[in-house]
C-alpha cells in the first residue's frame, strides 16, 4: 500500500500546486506591495488578484482534459497521440489566451464594477490588470503542460514547473518593487515574466521528452476530425461545470 500511496501523492501534489499557483501569485504580490505604505496598492492587488483568480480558474478544464487524454494515449503507447494532445491543448490555449487579451477592457470593467472598490484602488487595479493580462496565453499553456506531464506520469516535471513559476515570481517581485522602486506595475510585470519563462521551460521539457522534432513532424495531423469533436465536447462540459462552480463562489463573495 505504501507504493500506491506514493503514486497517488505524486499525482495529487502537482495538481494541488497547479490549482493554487494563481492565488499564490496574487498573495505574493499582495505581500510585496503591502510594504509600500499606501493602502491603494494593497487594495488594487487584492481586487485585481480576485478577478484573475476567477478568470483563470474558469480555464482549468484545459489541464483536466490534457491529463485525461494524455493518460489514455500513454497507456496505449501511442506517441503521436500524446504529441497531438499537447499540440491541440496548446493551440486552444493560444486562441483562448488571445481572446482574453482582446476582451481585456470589458472583462476588467465588469470585474471592477462588481468589486465596487474606491476609485484610487480601481485605477491601480486597472494598471496591474493591463500588464498581467498579457500573460493569459502563457498561463493557459502552463495549465496544458502541467496536465500533460501528469497524464504521462511525469509528475516531477509538473511539480518543477509550478515551483519554478512561483519562485521566479517571488524573486522578480523583490527585484522590481523594493530594489527598482516600482509599484503595482512591478508586481504585474514579475507575474508576466514568470508565466512566460515557465511556459518556455515547460515546452523545452516536453519537446525533449517527445523526441525533439518528431513532435513537430506530426503537426499536419494535429486535428483529426473525430479527435477535434471529442476535444470540443470534453472541454465544453468541463467549462460549464467550472463556470457554474465559480459563479456560486462569486455570488457569495462579491
Amino acid at each position: 500500500m505504501q507504493a500506491s500511496h506514493k503514486t497517488v501523492l505524486s499525482i495529487a501534489l502537482p495538481m494541488i500546486l497547479s490549482n493554487i499557483s494563481q492565488p499564490v501569485i496574487g498573495l505574493v504580490d499582495t505581500a510585496v506591495v503591502g510594504h509600500l505604505g499606501q493602502v491603494k496598492y494593497l487594495g488594487a492587488i487584492a481586487v485585481a488578484g480576485a478577478v484573475f483568480a476567477f478568470l483563470f480558474t474558469i480555464f482549468n478544464f484545459l489541464r483536466m482534459s490534457a491529463t485525461g487524454r494524455a493518460a489514455q494515449f500513454f497507456g496505449a503507447g501511442d506517441d503521436p497521440g500524446m504529441g497531438r494532445v499537447l499540440g491541440q491543448g496548446l493551440a486552444l490555449a493560444a486562441v483562448l489566451g488571445m481572446a482574453l487579451i482582446l476582451a481585456q477592457w470589458p472583462i476588467a470593467g465588469a470585474g471592477f464594477r462588481l468589486m465596487a472598490a474606491d476609485p484610487a484602488v480601481t485605477a491601480e487595479a486597472q494598471r496591474y490588470f493591463a500588464i498581467r493580462i498579457w500573460a493569459a496565453p502563457s498561463v493557459l499553456a502552463n495549465f496544458v503542460l502541467v496536465g500533460w506531464f501528469i497524464g504521462l506520469h511525469r509528475a516531477r516535471a509538473a511539480l518543477a514547473l509550478n515551483l519554478m513559476l512561483n519562485i521566479t515570481n517571488i524573486v522578480l517581485d523583490l527585484l522590481f518593487v523594493p530594489v527598482l522602486g516600482m509599484t503595482t506595475d512591478g508586481v504585474a510585470l514579475a507575474s508576466l515574466i514568470a508565466e512566460i519563462l515557465a511556459m518556455c521551460v515547460g515546452l523545452v521539457i516536453a519537446f525533449r521528452f517527445m523526441g525533439g522534432w518528431r513532435m513537430i513532424r506530426d503537426a499536419g495531423r494535429l486535428f483529426p476530425g473525430h479527435e477535434l469533436m471529442l476535444l470540443l465536447r470534453m472541454n465544453r462540459d468541463l467549462l460549464i461545470r467550472t463556470v457554474a462552480l465559480m459563479s456560486v463562489f462569486l455570488f457569495f463573495t462579491a
